[in-house]
């Protein structure tokens, strides 16, 4: 038997169809996109910005603006950042009213009702955090959005240390190479000498080949240090995405000459790092946290209102309800343990975290104070010394005092000094990049460039 309608009943409920769709239609459609929109703080970073243009010749400076434009890891991080706002706006969201409709006596099988025993109610609902839930909801998220923005500070100090220890390698192999050319030009120069005082008779023909061979030496030294320059270049240029070095050379200078910091001074650094930072936060989200299970325990309630219409008598009534549990069984006891098991863990993985970061930096600083005495010693009296050595053996074959043979070792001696030096002042750069790194202070500052 099918249900029966009666005439005035189908007409309420046009009607009722009619207002519940014009409401729907009155709920702005983009109100999403404009809560995105409204306050909103991100971090913005252009990843596809072209390199600059016109140059030839790069520079630290420039080499970590194509870097930071262009790696995808800054990126990836920004949008982490953008990610986490929109949590953090949905977390202060309020929960969204409840409209219900109750229909009764419409209708049933097998009897007929008059109109006036039709009742239709209606109630607008709204659930109420009676435990302050959304605003510790916010709290928590606002403390993850800072823990997205530091994780941001840390990819972009982590690129910057890894560009300036690329920029470092291509500029030492690139000296190294300036250094090899210099030798085989000496060499080249060392045997024409030798040719003449064959000629004239002042020295023997057997000197020739050894200036000869000395030439080959350091032609093939020359070619390896292109090629090592090359594959330098090839990963410079990978920092931001190129598989190849279009430009012609790097512009800079190792700096070692300034006074070495003492080690007190980067253990104070400690305190002010983005990883002490980055502990604090997490520590002051795991505290939000407990703060928000504890919460939960005390129930939510439902508050609902509208009116009753009763057919019979053409009139309307208000009422009301109310709802909520009994928190009997469940009091969020496990989620209450958990928060503060976490809050211990953080804690005791911060105290460890302070620990690696103090041996990281005790290894960082030994291995750049070794680099900074070896580059000062080679440069301020080894070096010197050797360059006298080799500038008296050679006037003293020149008036046949002595042999080829020990005029080619201070040229190699020489050579292998300064070439220790180069890699002495690498290192030196490179330790204190990974130094900075730690502390979490700037990694750049070092490389003088040459205008």
């Amino acid at each position: 038997m099918f249900l029966k309608m009666h005439r005035k009943s189908r007409q309420f409920l046009g009607s009722l169809v009619s207002v519940t769709g014009l409401l729907a239609l009155a709920v702005p459609g983009n109100a999403l996109s404009s809560g995105l929109g409204a306050g909103s703080d991100t971090v913005r970073v252009k990843i596809s910005e072209p390199p600059p243009t016109g140059k030839v010749i790069l520079g630290l400076e420039d080499v970590l603006h194509l870097t930071l434009t262009n790696n995808p890891r800054i990126g990836s991080a920004d949008s982490a950042v953008r990610a986490q706002q929109g949590r953090m706006l949905q977390a202060g969201l309020l929960p969204n009213p409840s409209l219900s409709l109750d229909l009764e006596n419409i209708g049933i099988s097998g009897a007929d009702f008059a109109d006036e025993d039709l009742q239709a109610s209606f109630l607008i609902g709204q659930r109420i955090e009676l435990g302050g839930q959304r605003g510790l909801r916010k709290q928590v998220e606002h403390h993850q959005t800072r823990l997205a923005r530091s994780d941001y500070e840390k990819v972009r100090l982590t690129i910057i240390t890894e560009t300036t220890i690329a920029f470092a390698e291509a500029l030492a192999q690139q000296i190294l190479l300036q250094l090899a050319q210099e030798q085989t030009r000496i060499a080249q120069e060392l045997l024409k000498a030798v040719q003449l005082q064959v000629f004239n008779g002042a020295v023997s023909s057997a000197e020739v080949p050894r200036a000869e061979v000395e030439v080959s030496l350091q032609q093939i030294e020359t070619v390896s240090r292109s090629r090592s320059l090359r594959a330098a270049f090839r990963r410079l240029a990978s920092m931001w995405g190129e598989n190849s070095f279009t430009y012609s050379r790097l512009r800079g200078t190792f700096n070692s000459s300034q006074p070495l910091a003492s080690l007190e001074t980067f253990i104070g650094l400690l305190g002010t790092s983005f990883k002490e930072e980055r502990l604090k936060i997490e520590i002051d989200r795991a505290q939000s946290v407990i703060a928000l299970e504890d919460s939960r325990r005390i129930p939510d309630i439902e508050l609902g209102m509208g009116p009753k219409y009763f057919t019979g008598s053409d009139i309307w009534g208000l009422q009301m309800g109310v709802e909520f549990s009994l928190p009997i069984f469940d009091r969020n006891q496990g989620r209450r343990l958990e928060a503060r098991a976490e809050f211990d863990t953080i804690r005791d993985a911060g105290r460890d975290e302070r620990m690696r970061a103090y041996r990281d930096l005790i290894r960082s600083y030994e291995n750049m104070s070794i680099a900074h005495h070896e580059a000062e010693t080679l440069s301020d009296i080894v070096i010197p010394q050797a360059r006298k050595a080799y500038m008296a053996m050679r006037r003293a074959h020149r008036e046949g005092a002595i042999e080829l043979t020990s005029v080619l070792d201070a040229q190699r001696s020489l050579f292998l000094l300064e070439s220790r030096l180069v890699e002495a002042k690498k290192a030196y750069q490179i330790s204190l990049a990974r130094t900075n790194l730690v502390v979490g202070g700037p990694a750049t500052r070092d490389l003088k460039e040459e205008k």
